[in-house]
Parts: C-alpha cells; sequence; structure tokens
C-alpha cells in the first residue's frame, strides 16, 4: 500500500468522522431548539393568562366603580329632582346649540 492510499485512507476517515460530528451536532441543536420552543410557549401562555386575569380584575373594579357612581347619582337626583332637571335641560340647550352651530359652517 502507498502513502498515498493511507494518506486518502486517512482523509476517508476523518471526513467519515466530521459528518458524525456533524449530525450530532445537528441532532443537539435541534433537541435545544425544541426545548426553547416549549418553554418560550409555556412562558407565553403564562403571560396571556396573567394578562387574562388583571383584565378581568380591572373590568370588575371599573364594573364596581361606575355601579357606584350610578347609584350615588340616582341618589343626588331622587333627593334633589328640581336641580338635576335644570342641569339636564342646560345641557340640552348647549347640545342643541352647539349641533346647530356646526350645522351652519358646514
Amino acid at each position: 500500500m502507498s502513502s498515498y492510499d493511507t494518506d486518502f485512507d486517512a482523509i476517508d476517515r476523518d471526513a467519515d468522522q466530521t459528518q458524525r460530528d456533524l449530525k450530532a451536532g445537528l441532532h443537539d441543536t435541534a433537541k435545544d431548539a425544541e426545548r426553547a420552543a416549549k418553554e418560550f410557549r409555556a412562558k407565553a401562555s403564562d403571560y396571556a393568562d396573567d394578562a387574562g386575569k388583571k383584565i378581568n380584575d380591572f373590568a370588575d373594579k371599573a364594573r364596581s366603580e361606575l355601579k357606584k357612581a350610578t347609584d350615588s347619582l340616582e341618589g343626588h337626583v331622587r333627593s334633589n329632582p328640581l336641580p338635576a332637571a335644570v342641569a339636564l335641560l342646560t345641557a340640552g340647550l348647549v347640545l342643541g346649540a352647539l349641533m346647530r352651530g356646526s350645522r351652519r359652517y358646514s
């Protein structure tokens, strides 16, 4: 066997080893990417759940505050009907004047 044959055999073995190393590296990289994707999905799901809970809490608080304000206003109107009627009449006149004025310039 000549030195060329020995050199080619060594190159062939090196190429085979490099191919095996690359396959193993790609396999490891694919596993790492899969693991990272699963972690990302889990974190994104947790974040979405937390955001949904916060939105629901905010909506519940807003509903509660609106209910309190409505009850307070209703109580005020029931105890003072004449000033409430005057305030509504005034608001209607102002809105009517604004709407009439906007038609004049259009």
